[in-house]
């Protein structure tokens, strides 16, 4: 049975073709009963269609001391969003007199009533609606079976087999490989899977479901379910609710209640209803969740930036392809570097990408093993962008000599004319021009020939603090020299097959074991100045020179230039 909340409100056009706002103010409570609050998670691997931060408890715990005083006021209200098309679950209701004022009337079904299989049904047609194509995506069996195995085994396993599963792609199905769609296909894909392969799941287990599978829990979906979505304040809402409860733990009522015969947790429920703020609430009536992602880092970005690691990983997770075109341009006007966002995602998810699954994703608990995302994002601009590409001892910028010398002359850009692109270095730098194909296969070759998988290694191909070889400084030189080898050989591109051969002449005289010692950096900044001269000038020197490599003392001393 579905329950239906009204309350006073007055709606607001800020433009004639600009979707309505509704201003009203409702109990804290209420509006945790049908706001529902997708924040960006990683649950056993999976990735979670969201856009919200997780929760600071130092925020949460702020605020909950600030409304304990009742003279304290927030002014700014909640922003909330409908999730479905107005009318349906959220309607506008105007009095006769005046066209401006009314009520609105928020219907929330009954999710308490559902099981957790109808729960990831419903998710997954919702995600359907936005992404027609998905519901003709064959049945993720392979997930099935690992989660099925891994629910068997131990709960470790099993959320060590989902994150073996987090990109997997079903090439066989009617959308297109990542690679080639990475916002219709991307995390958004896996998101479906993932649901799918739970409601597959639970649908055999029949009426023994727990309360959770693998990470997806019914207050999870729900979150996803709920008709109107917080697109910011979850802190203040939060803090208005505990605030509420406290008073209720130290209220005479509550000890009535108990005295009465109900259970201390209902007790409390009912005195934080009538004891909760009333807080302000603006609800913007458009359903679009390309709509949700533009307002939520546009407010964000203008206040606390929104890492451009959490960017990139919204954007890509939450969006499918024509949501994304919708706000495109209007999140490059606000100065929001959305393509770049989108460059580095397609780079550090890709299965073919040398960076695969070794970039920091923006929730803070793995960025400090993987790599930055802006230095992934720095070191794709100097391939992209040919520019950038100096070693740090010397002054002259390889990557853009090359490509004022030699690019347009290369066999790899040759069809820029007949792609319709205005110039050469147009066509090479486009979303899905040769660069990156470039850069992937060149960065193969590095991992290949000069790192190692081995966690304990020192020329480990991921860890950024314990790596010699991945790291911000030691990338960037490795990319400025490969230009500067470009240039002295005055090489014109035929191909992104050429990588491995050109590759081959670079290291000509360099030592596989290069990067292989033990350093001894303790204690050394590998970032500041005077040991990137250092590095630069010591890996330069001896990639021209060969023999064997340079003394480790050489390291950790200071360049002064």
């Amino acid at each position: 049975m579905s329950q239906t909340f009204k309350y006073p409100c007055v709606t607001v056009e800020q433009s004639t073709g600009g979707k309505s706002i509704l201003l009203f103010s409702a109990s804290a409570t209420d509006i945790e009963s049908w706001v529902g609050i997708p924040q960006r998670l990683s649950l056993s691997g999976a990735e979670t269609s969201g856009f919200q931060r997780t929760v600071s408890p130092a925020r949460e715990a702020a605020l909950r001391k600030f409304f304990a005083d009742p003279h304290n006021v927030i002014q700014n209200p909640l922003l909330c969003a409908i999730r479905q098309s107005a009318g349906l679950k959220v309607t506008f209701i105007p009095t006769e007199v005046n066209g401006r004022s009314g009520s609105v009337e928020i219907e929330l079904d009954n999710f308490g009533s559902m099981t957790l299989q109808e729960l990831l049904h419903a998710a997954r047609t919702y995600l359907e609606s936005r992404a027609p194509a998905l519901a003709g995506r064959q049945l993720p069996t392979e997930l099935i079976v690992e989660l099925e195995g891994g629910m068997n085994a131990s709960d470790n396993t099993a959320e060590d087999t989902i994150e073996a599963q987090e990109s997997e792609v079903d090439e066989t199905g009617s959308i297109e490989a990542a690679e080639d769609a990475l916002f219709d296909e991307s995390q958004i894909t896996s998101f479906w899977d993932h649901l799918r392969a739970r409601e597959e799941i639970t649908g055999k287990q029949g009426k023994d479901q727990s309360e959770e599978l693998a990470g997806f829990s019914r207050e999870m979906l729900i979150s996803y379910l709920r008709p109107i979505i917080l697109v910011d304040g979850q802190h203040r809402l939060r803090g208005a609710i505990l605030a509420a409860e406290d008073q209720a733990n130290e209220s005479t009522q509550g000890e009535d209640l108990v005295a009465g015969g109900e259970t201390p947790a209902n007790a409390i429920a009912v005195v934080s209803k009538t004891l909760a703020r009333h807080l302000p609430v603006s609800l913007l009536m458009d359903d679009s969740p390309a709509e949700h992602v533009f307002q939520y880092v546009l407010v964000n970005q203008k206040a606390t930036p929104v890492p451009k690691a959490l960017l990139g990983t919204i954007i890509s997770t939450s969006l499918v392809e024509e949501e994304l075109t919708t706000i495109a341009e209007r999140l490059e006007d606000a100065k929001i570097p959305l393509e770049g966002a989108r460059i580095v995602s397609i780079l550090s998810r890709a299965d073919n990408s040398p960076f695969s699954g070794l970039v920091a994703k923006g929730f803070g608990s793995d960025d400090s093993t993987k790599l930055q995302w802006n230095v992934l994002g720095s070191l794709s601009d100097i391939f992209r962008d040919l520019r950038g590409g100096r070693l740090y001892h010397e002054p002259t910028d390889h990557a853009l000599t090359w490509q004022k010398h030699h690019l347009a002359g290369s066999e790899i850009v040759a069809d820029w004319k007949t792609q319709e692109y205005p110039t050469p270095e147009a066509f090479w730098r486009d979303m899905s021009g040769p660069w990156i194909a470039v850069f992937k296969a060149f960065w193969s070759e590095i991992r290949d020939r000069l790192a190692s998988n081995d966690p304990q290694a020192p020329n480990f191909w991921g860890n950024p603090r314990d790596s010699n070889i991945f790291n911000k400084p030691m990338l960037h030189i490795l990319a400025a020299d490969f230009f500067s080898y470009l240039r002295e050989q005055k090489t014109k591109l035929k191909g992104v097959e050429d990588i491995p051969g050109l590759v081959d002449g670079w290291l000509e005289y360099a030592s596989s074991q290069y990067f292989a010692r033990d350093w001894k950096l303790s204690g050394v900044k590998k970032d500041s100045i005077g040991i990137r001269r250092q590095w630069s000038k010591m890996w330069a020197n001896h990639r021209q020179q060969g023999g064997n490599p340079p003394a480790v003392e050489g390291y950790s001393r200071i360049n002064k230039g």
